[in-house]
């Protein structure tokens, strides 16, 4: 039987179509989602482009930020307050629909452009002084500190960023206000409005964090302050305590000390009085001995002359 020119065409595609082919023949509920898919998406577009009649003037496609703000409305207690009136007036009323929330993102992109460079500036100064102190102070690059070098995770970078964003924020501020002047003509309603679309407020939420993250580390020093403090006081004690338990010891020492003394002192005297009865004692013999030298030289005439020779 002869190939049928489907048959043919069929064998000339790609192994990969072939394969998505008879994928979506086996499974006809892929067709489907897809056909439900696109009719979604062209209710979408209707939605953003309106009808015929209304063209450009369609009720739009909620965003993201008004669809997490309803979501939130929705929350009790909140759902028994008027905000989810309030965010419905927003989207109906006001037509603050994803087209407004996407030029918003854009306005706010342009605006965190002079935010970033500022930032990678500082950043860029801060690892170039610090990399030239590290080197400073060893000979070779592995002995470098990055932790040092790195401009993250310390304070003196925190309080840079906070002084270069505050900087930045006066600055923006005060060019707002002396274009939004020139234009207003002495109107403060213009004035006002020129004044609000004239400010960064990339660069306001930017000094805010800087602060907020400033002040968090400002509060983790003093608690570590404190908890040093603490610890020196808890040491002080202890060497207090220690001197003192030295000192009784150095008293009970001394006391025994004084005993010892006084017992010595007592032998002493008590070696005195022997010596000195022992000493009258032996004076009293050589009196008696030199008293009866006749007597001795009579009864034992050699006596006298061995005790000579002994004292001798």
């Amino acid at each position: 039987m002869a190939k049928s020119k489907n048959s043919d065409n069929y064998s000339k595609l790609p192994k990969p179509i072939k394969k998505l082919v008879l994928a979506l023949a086996a499974s006809p509920a892929v067709i489907e989602v897809v056909l439900i898919a696109y009719n979604w998406f062209g209710h979408l577009a209707s939605d953003m482009a309106g009808s015929k009649n209304t063209a450009g003037e369609g009720m739009g496609v909620p965003g993201l930020f008004l669809s997490l703000l309803k979501e939130i409305a929705s929350i009790p207690p909140l759902n028994m307050t008027s905000l989810s009136g309030i965010v419905s007036d927003i989207y109906s009323k006001d037509k603050f629909d994803m087209r407004a929330e996407v030029a918003v993102v854009e306005y706010l992109g342009k605006q965190a452009i002079p935010i970033i460079l500022n930032e990678i500036i500082v950043r860029t100064f801060y690892f170039v002084r610090r990399l030239i102190i590290e080197k400073q102070k060893c000979e070779k690059w592995a002995d470098v500190n990055w932790k040092n070098v790195i401009p993250v995770n310390n304070r003196t970078i925190n309080r840079m960023l906070t002084i270069a964003s505050g900087t930045f924020m006066a600055v923006d501020m005060a060019d707002a206000a002396i274009r939004s002047g020139m234009k207003s003509g002495g109107e403060p309603a213009v004035f006002a409005s020129n004044f609000i679309l004239h400010i960064n407020f990339v660069g306001i939420g930017r000094f805010a964090i800087a602060v907020w993250t400033d002040t968090k580390m400002e509060f983790k020093k003093q608690k570590k302050d404190r908890e040093r403090q603490l610890l020196y006081q808890q040491q002080i004690e202890l060497y207090n305590a220690k001197m003192m338990y030295k000192n009784a010891d150095m008293w009970i020492s001394a006391k025994d000390a004084s005993i010892a003394v006084q017992e010595t002192t007592a032998i002493v005297k008590q070696s005195i009085s022997y010596f000195t009865t022992s000493w009258d004692s032996i004076s009293e013999d050589l009196n008696s001995i030199s008293n009866n030298e006749e007597n001795i030289e009579k009864n034992n005439p050699d006596l006298i002359d061995e005790i000579k020779d002994i004292l001798n």
